[in-house]
């Protein structure tokens, strides 16, 4: 294998196409979420993915936090395609990989998917999108704010505070420090 076929990560290497429990670190995660951000980029303040999950975490019932808060952690690894690209027929061998990873890290952290669980999470995120977006897209490119509420639920009563890469980082490894504390081994 070629060292270009790998996922580099802060503490070691990922191999995509086959990943293993003792590949996947909570700082990989942590490191990977926090410098990924929410909307490509595109809000009027950067917003990462682990200042998302870490928001989700808190906002769901307590027995859901541990999945909200590791929902997108495939994303530290593979990154994160935009919606409507992503459901193309030609984007299936990403969605499969993307699954795989996803129970991978499930396995690796302990996590119990259930139709309730995911349901649940799912609702709550939708409605932190609409907050996401009320909150963080540009006024200037037209939103129809009544179109958006009736698409992802009304807006959740919080601000957004827009962490720094650094903080999001940190702030992500203390909410999985609380949330896992028999997992804290170090790595």
């Amino acid at each position: 294998m070629s060292y270009l076929d790998f996922v580099w990560t802060l503490t070691g290497r990922l191999d995509p196409c086959n990943p293993t429990v003792d590949q996947i670190r909570i700082r990989d995660i942590a490191r990977g979420l926090s410098t990924s951000m929410r909307y490509r980029g595109h809000t009027v303040r950067p917003y990462s993915v682990a200042e998302h999950s870490v928001i989700l975490s808190l906002i769901v019932p307590q027995i859901y936090a541990r999945q909200a808060l590791m929902h997108d952690a495939s994303e530290a690894y593979l990154g994160d395609v935009l919606r409507p690209l992503k459901y193309m027929p030609f984007m299936a061998p990403f969605r499969v990989m993307e699954l795989g990873l996803d129970a991978i890290v499930r396995e690796r952290f302990g996590i119990v998917s259930t139709f309730d669980s995911r349901t649940t999470i799912k609702s709550l995120e939708l409605r932190l999108v609409s907050t996401e977006i009320t909150q963080l897209i540009s006024p200037d490119v037209g939103l129809d704010l009544n179109s958006v509420y009736s698409q992802f639920g009304q807006p959740l009563d919080l601000e957004i505070p827009c962490l720094s890469i650094q903080d999001a980082e940190c702030l992500f490894v203390s909410r999985f420090a609380e949330l896992f504390p028999e997992q804290l081994s170090g790595d």
